[in-house]
């Protein structure tokens, strides 16, 4: 008896245990589904955070059947209020009852906002009695969905002043977004009507700047726009798949295409960004570590690709929101060194890439709950990276622009560079010429003198001298005229002439000019005429004299047969001063080539010694002096050289000076006549 009072007091306790067990299992089971109140709205309800769930992979459960009552929902953790439950394989029931108001509209519409998820059910009405209103998701059919819609849609309707159990299931592999609305089916079609034509609008804009840069590409063959075209495709591609229009439009019921279609793309997308935003900033050349990293993140992206060619939650899946972070931080990293130092391209590429940074913020503020449901704000992504690839394709016109720029800068560079090299050598050449000739020159007239000394050496006791003093005289006047014309040529070119400008009348120069050339005029058998002229004019006179005696030198050398004639009239614009000839004429090239320095005429016929600076120190002094110097030639007819000359304020002006004398003769002097009788001279004939 005494053993068996502790087997008492045990069986005691443990009725009692059972009992207070019996009494605390109410409080033990699910809490009632929350209750939502449903008026007369004019836009949608959010009813995810009325949700309860119920794991049925871990549970099983069906609201038709006989036990549905006794199913354990429970409450959405903190983290899952927003919608997001993150990624993974789900079977989820979903339960709310919704008490719609006398005046709350009969027909809704269950929309579910995510177009990637696999199978949606919704159920209607008491547990174990429920009753199911139909079926969506993107691994149906469109006869399957019970609203043909590019998200999972489904028809409800609601008896006004009652309580309506509503059970949902969600059956999806990958990221599982379940922002639930109830939309009035007149708010809903409004709606879709304004984001329809939204998305429209962003498809037909993305489909022009793929046409437009590949036609760029082609026609440039920069790499740039190739990744663009790439890009843009891939973010396309990508946007119409997670919007729900590929299942919606090109592959229903193909749930595993929906899934390669939006990873894949995603996928190429990021792969294609890096190479793009290097050949855009022109890291290689600018950044070689950046670019290094750059380069190596592409290849993680080619095998994230790779991975995602593996079933749904394969490792690439899990890995594109690291590399998405990670490519996130090496743009910003690639646009700061492009701001840093300053390149053209650097800013149109961060303001881009800023639009749909800010624009993806938003995005994701508004699937946490974060921000309002507006409109603006839940098309957030599309219309950023609408403005993204727009601002991108006008940098890369900009870009275009400027390396064009840049390299018709450099192509005339080039071309300056090698115009003044070819002018070095020219001048060297023209140098050595020059050389070359001043030293023949110089010698002719030396080995006369050497000859002529010779000479004197051999005839001791002299016997004839006259004739070889006069050669050596001769020689040294030839070695003087040459030395005087390359020292005035460097003065001119050096600036250290100077003019002395005086008042002086032409008369006397005239007369020199007779005195000098005439005699050599006939002695080759020329007619020689200087038409006498008595006005006044303002000028450097030793300078004016070595332009027109250099003029009329030419004119004798030159002329063969026919004349020579030096007029000079009066105009109201001056003095018109002219030296006429009937030589070879000039060869037909620009004017401005015959006063170069070497510039010849005839071969055999030589100025100045034949070294050709007798034009050139008449055209460098009419410029110092501010002359007006022309010439008129014709190849076999012969020149005429016009130089203008200022006159003195008090000299008078004179109507014209006829010519005093040409003799004749039908071939040779033609030129000369109607040159002259051109100008307005009195030329007679005999």
């Amino acid at each position: 008896m005494h053993g068996g009072a502790p087997v008492g007091q045990g069986w005691r306790r443990g009725m009692a245990w059972v009992w207070l067990w019996l009494m605390l299992l109410p409080c033990a089971a699910s809490p009632p589904p929350e209750r939502v109140a449903l008026g007369a709205p004019d836009n949608a309800v959010a009813l995810t955070p009325a949700l309860q769930f119920l794991d049925n992979r871990t549970h099983p459960w069906r609201p038709d059947a006989a036990d549905a009552a006794s199913a354990d929902f429970k409450p959405l953790p903190p983290a899952w209020q927003a919608g997001n439950l993150g990624q993974g394989s789900f079977d989820l029931w979903f339960r709310v009852v919704l008490h719609a108001s006398a005046d709350a509209p009969a027909h809704w519409m269950w929309v579910v906002d995510n177009a990637n998820l696999d199978l949606v059910e919704l159920w209607s009405g008491p547990p174990g009695q429920a009753v199911r209103l139909g079926l969506s998701g993107d691994s149906l059919p469109p006869g399957r969905r019970a609203h043909s819609h590019r998200l999972p849609v489904i028809p409800l309707t609601l008896a006004p002043g009652a309580d309506t159990p509503v059970y949902m299931r969600v059956r999806t592999d990958g990221m599982a977004q379940l922002p639930v609305k109830l939309w009035p089916r007149e708010a809903l079609a409004r709606q879709d009507q304004w984001v329809y034509g939204l998305h429209g609008v962003f498809f037909g804009l993305l489909a022009g700047l793929i046409l437009y840069n590949a036609m760029l590409y082609f026609s440039i063959r920069d790499r740039a726009y190739l990744y663009y075209v790439g890009l843009v495709s891939a973010l396309g591609v990508w946007q119409f798949g997670n919007q729900g229009f590929l299942a919606q439009y090109l592959w229903p019921g193909g749930a595993l295409l929906q899934h390669y279609a939006v990873n894949l793309s995603l996928a190429l997308g990021g792969g294609l960004l890096l190479p793009f935003a290097r050949r855009f900033l022109q890291t290689a050349a600018h950044a070689p570590r950046l670019d290094c990293a750059a380069r190596r993140l592409t290849w993680g992206w080619v095998v994230v690709f790779l991975l995602n060619l593996l079933p749904p939650l394969s490792p690439g899946q899990r890995l594109v929101p690291w590399a998405v972070a990670v490519t996130t931080l090496m743009l910003v990293a690639m646009a700061y060194d492009g701001l840093r130092e300053r390149r053209p391209a650097a800013l149109p590429f961060t303001v881009a890439w800023a639009c749909l940074w800010v624009s993806a913020l938003l995005y994701v503020f508004y699937r946490l709950g974060w921000l309002p449901g507006h409109p603006l704000v839940v098309n957030a992504l599309p219309m950023g990276a609408a403005l993204e690839m727009v601002l991108l394709s006008f940098a890369l016109a900009d870009r275009f622009r400027v390396e064009r720029q840049a390299a018709e800068r450099a192509q005339a560079d080039r071309l300056r560079t090698e115009l003044e090299r070819d002018m070095a050598r020219r001048a060297t050449d023209e140098k050595s010429r020059f050389l070359a000739a001043v030293s023949h020159d110089m010698r002719q007239p030396l080995y006369a003198i050497t000859l002529a000394a010779e000479s004197l050496e051999r005839q001791r006791p002299l016997r004839h001298p006259g004739p070889m003093l006069q050669q050596m005289k001769a020689g040294l006047e030839t070695a003087d005229r040459l030395l005087d014309a390359v020292m005035t040529v460097a003065r001119l070119e050096t600036g250290s002439l100077r003019p002395q400008s005086a008042t002086f009348s032409l008369e006397p120069l005239l007369e020199q000019v007779d005195g000098t050339f005439g005699p050599r005029a006939r002695a080759k058998g020329l007619r020689w005429s200087v038409t006498p002229c008595l006005a006044l004019v303002s000028t450097d006179a030793p300078l004016l004299q070595r332009m027109v005696f250099n003029l009329v030198s030419n004119a004798v050398a030159y002329t063969e047969a026919g004349g020579v004639l030096v007029s000079c009239r009066v105009r109201r614009r001056g003095a018109l001063l002219q030296v006429w000839d009937t030589g070879g004429g000039l060869p037909p090239e620009p004017e401005a080539q015959v006063f170069q320095r070497h510039f010849r005429g005839e071969p055999g016929t030589e100025t100045d010694s034949g070294v050709g600076l007798g034009l050139v120190i008449v055209k460098q002094t009419a410029l110092l002096l501010g002359l007006e110097l022309s010439v008129r030639s014709r190849p076999g007819r012969g020149s005429c050289f016009s130089l203008w000359l200022p006159l003195a304020p008090s000299a008078a002006e004179h109507a014209g000076v006829g010519v005093q004398s040409v003799q004749w003769q039908p071939a040779t002097g033609q030129v000369v006549l109607d040159a002259a009788q051109h100008q307005g001279a009195a030329v007679p004939r005999g």
